[in-house]
């Protein structure tokens, strides 16, 4: 608005350009009068731009300082796993019960026997950011991984270090033993499924040896995640310690 009164106030004073100049400051020269009249000061066009554009920054600047205010902070409404945080569930009294099968069709079930804690105490800044899915991270009290769910080993990593399957109502799920334990090359994993695999809830996927993790210096802590929760915006998790078989994840 200012900049556009300022074009007007320039044309009404008869500035002249004389030149195909260049831009912005650039194009001042333009401005100056090459053959002027008697008595004419052959700068005026060049001055008067000079001056309006000096009062455009000093009106601009003014008015923002007086109108400007920050925006609130937007809710996100995009429910990507990096944003949304699921629901901690201590108590399980009017949460979703595995059946028979230790699953439900909503329920994901803990695949090692240890604490569970929310997903954002992992010390790894691509679980805990949430990058990779929504879920928990376990610390293990036994080394063995046992399917969370009926349905089909998807990837079974080279470095057997982590498996990632799916499950019921097109769940995919990554179970990640340890932290940095890919660069292991398999030691210390022993897998007792491949990729392609059909699996029930229970059955034993893969064993691991915690002690000698352990030596190599690297945490045993396991993220189990839904690596596609922003299909689930109701997801919830419990928190605390669990066995091999009891619900751990809500898909809701």
């Amino acid at each position: 608005m200012v900049s556009g009164i300022g074009g007007a106030v320039i044309g009404l004073l008869g500035v002249k350009s004389y030149l195909s100049g260049g831009l912005g400051l650039f194009a001042w020269p333009a401005f100056i009068n090459p053959n002027p009249a008697p008595g004419e000061n052959p700068l005026y066009s060049m001055l008067v731009c000079i001056v309006v554009a000096v009062i455009a920054v000093i009106v601009t600047f003014v008015i923002t300082w007086f109108t400007y205010k920050d925006e609130p902070d937007r809710k996100r409404t995009d429910a990507t796993p990096a944003q949304k945080e699921p629901v901690l569930q201590d108590e399980r009294s009017d949460a979703p019960t595995a059946g028979a099968d230790g699953l439900t069709k909503n329920v994901i079930v803990a695949p090692i026997r240890g604490e569970a804690k929310p997903l954002s105490e992992c010390k790894d800044e691509v679980f805990n950011s949430g990058v990779m899915g929504q879920g928990v991270v376990i610390e293990p009290e036994e080394g063995r991984v046992y399917a969370p769910c009926d349905g089909e080993i998807t990837n079974l990593f080279e470095t057997l270090h982590a498996i990632g399957m799916s499950g019921p109502e097109n769940t995919d799920l990554l179970i990640h033993v340890g932290m940095d334990t890919v660069g292991l090359n398999g030691q210390g994993f022993t897998a007792h499924v491949k990729t392609g695999d059909k699996v029930k809830a229970g059955q034993l996927l893969l064993e691991f040896d915690m002690d000698f993790i352990r030596s190599k210096g690297l945490p045993v802590t396991t993220p189990v995640v839904v690596t596609n929760s922003d299909d689930y915006p109701g997801l919830t998790v419990h928190a605390g310690n669990v066995n091999h078989g009891d619900a751990l994840i809500y898909l809701r």
